[in-house]
């Protein structure tokens, strides 16, 4: 029969489980439903302090704080802290009034315990902040109290305190907003002395003893310390330190760094509950499943939930967000998931395999870090970036001083994305945002097919050597200067380049441009003719000194799509109503203009 300890070990070990299925049924569910389950539950405490902080830290936000105010009740001066670290700083400096807003929800929510908390464990941190919020005078025994002024209160005749003036004081007479905060800071002041004075007065006549020599840039600097060390067990590290994850690894050093940590990275390990909010967040998208499909799989999975979401909590540092809102963890979840999908069929194509097979997923992932794979696909994007700022220090465009709308929306959205600090994708489909995160290889490597036809254009233009000084005063772009130019040549035949003329450009348009191709008795559309492109392909041979293989390798990708854009544009648009406000890809000039 089991002994005595073996069924306690059981009870307890089932309770856990019970705790793990309950959470991960709350998580679920709708911010309110899931408050009225957790207070209905059989011990609710229990349920609370099972949470990972960062999953309570949401899961109150979600709810809206003063709805959330029971959970706060039942949460541990643990999870206070973590809720302190997160909303009382700004950087490496506390928040004063962030910090008094907190305060104030924990003393009315649980005084008792927020004075045990201010004057045991967060003593150092409390006294900083009375430091800079009350003035203390210690009243000799031969002194009137008189002479104190009307400003200054006491509880034992031997103390006097007097809540300093704060900035938003000077604001109180502005701004509604400020008075009120104003009237929060002193209450909470008074009340949290008050209740010091109720439970312990001798302690708080020692605090207020000590308040006195506090320095405050030296408490602070602690203080900050101190947050340091525990946010970054959870992945928030100094952000010098963060920045570390934009470092590129090459794949062969991940390889090496591989066979080192092999025996170190699979070992089984009994661990506190592991924040579940990235994992959930991630799978919301259904485009990581190759990465998500091994969270499932036993000490692995436990593994990986835990580094993804210290990888998230890094790059929240690494890019200088605050964690407060669900918006900001959920774009920084997706870009670490994005960048290891990357890492994963890095590594993957490099080994001659793929991803199709989950199975090679798990077999990367327990070779292989969360870190280390986004950092390997990170670099594929940044090895992007630079080709494109070393491309643009001596690229044509860049010399002759033509803003980067000269490479039409599309690549000018190329570009754009490439050349800030870090690389972005363009993604023309988003109506919102137009720039995002890569997510795949086959992203990474159509931005990089797209720089090479940009860079290549660059080189034909260079070769063409066109004086467009004619044409200065007008939107150019690439494609409208190259067949302006073209077109120019067609209709007068001289090489100077100038804004073509409305009625010379409309019979050009259909005679010599744009040919109908029949598609129903009400409906014709207009195609560019191949003699046009023979003829437009013969003038780039000419006036380069190219080859026509050349051209048609290095750009007849690009020329292609400009032809299609010609026809998207204008291939419903008869002559006549052509106007050189909608023509975009030829420069016109008006009728009207002399």
């Amino acid at each position: 029969m089991p002994s005595d300890d073996n069924k306690a070990l059981t009870t307890v070990e089932e309770k856990i489980n019970n705790l793990v299925i309950m959470r991960r049924a709350l998580a679920r569910m709708k911010p309110d439903t899931a408050l009225d389950q957790i207070l209905s539950a059989e011990n609710p405490a229990a349920l609370v302090h099972s949470f990972p902080e960062q999953d309570l830290h949401l899961l109150i936000h979600d709810i809206g704080l003063h709805d959330a105010l029971p959970l706060l009740k039942l949460a541990s001066q643990r999870q206070w802290s973590y809720l302190l670290d997160m909303e009382a700083w700004q950087r490496d400096r506390i928040d004063l009034d962030a910090f008094t807003h907190w305060g104030t929800l924990l003393l009315s929510v649980d005084p008792h315990r927020l004075v045990q908390w201010a004057s045991g464990d967060k003593l150092d941190l409390f006294e900083y902040y009375l430091s800079r919020n009350i003035d203390v005078i210690i009243r000799a025994h031969d002194q009137d109290p008189s002479e104190f002024g009307k400003d200054w209160s006491t509880y034992d005749g031997v103390f006097y305190i007097r809540v300093k003036a704060h900035p938003s004081d000077q604001l109180a007479t502005e701004s509604e907003q400020a008075r009120l905060f104003s009237e929060q800071r002193r209450q909470f002041v008074n009340d949290l002395l008050q209740r010091l004075a109720t439970e312990d007065h001798a302690r708080l006549q020692g605090i207020l003893l000590e308040v006195q020599h506090v320095i405050p840039a030296e408490a602070e600097e602690e203080a900050y310390r101190l947050r340091n060390v525990r946010l970054a067990e959870k992945g928030f590290l100094p952000l010098d330190e963060a920045l570390a994850i934009y470092q590129p690894l090459a794949v062969d050093e991940a390889k090496r760094l591989a066979r080192r940590q092999a025996r170190f990275l699979n070992v089984p390990e009994h661990q506190a509950a592991q924040p579940g909010f990235a994992r959930r967040m991630a799978g919301a998208e259904r485009r990581f499943s190759t990465t998500l499909q091994a969270f499932d799989d036993g000490d692995l999975g436990a593994r990986l939930t835990a580094e993804l979401a210290g990888l998230s909590n890094q790059i929240i540092v690494a890019d200088q967000k605050q964690p407060r809102s669900r918006e900001e963890i959920n774009t920084a979840v997706h870009k670490a998931c994005g960048y290891v999908q990357i890492g994963l069929e890095t590594l993957a194509a490099d080994t001659g395999t793929t991803l199709d097979q989950p199975q090679q997923a798990r077999l990367l992932l327990r070779q292989y870090t969360l870190s280390q794979l986004f950092r390997i696909g990170i670099g594929r994007a940044l090895q992007l970036k630079w080709r494109a700022e070393h491309w643009q220090d001596e690229a044509w465009y860049q010399r002759q001083g033509l803003p980067l709308i000269f490479w039409g929306e599309r690549w000018m959205g190329v570009l754009g994305g490439l050349l800030v600090k870090k690389p972005l994708m363009f993604d023309a489909q988003q109506s919102d945002n137009l720039y995002r995160d890569f997510l795949s290889l086959a992203e990474i490597e159509q931005t990089g097919r797209n720089l090479d036809q940009i860079m290549a254009m660059d080189v034909l233009l260079a070769a063409l050597d066109l004086d467009y000084s004619g044409l200065k005063g007008h939107l150019l772009t690439y494609g409208n200067v190259l067949l302006t130019a073209w077109a120019g040549q067609q209709i007068s035949g001289k090489t100077e380049i100038k804004p073509l003329g409305l009625m010379a450009f409309r019979t050009f348009f259909s005679d010599r441009l744009m040919a109908p191709v029949a598609k129903g008795r009400s409906d014709t559309l207009l195609v560019v003719r191949r003699s046009a492109k023979a003829s437009f392909l013969a003038w780039l041979v000419a006036g380069s000194g190219l080859s026509e293989a050349s051209i048609r390798e290095q750009v007849g990708l690009s020329l292609e799509q400009l032809f299609s854009d010609l026809e998207s544009e204008l291939g419903r648009v008869a002559s006549r109503n052509l106007d050189p406000r909608f023509v975009p890809l030829f420069i016109i000039e008006n009728e009207r203009t002399p």
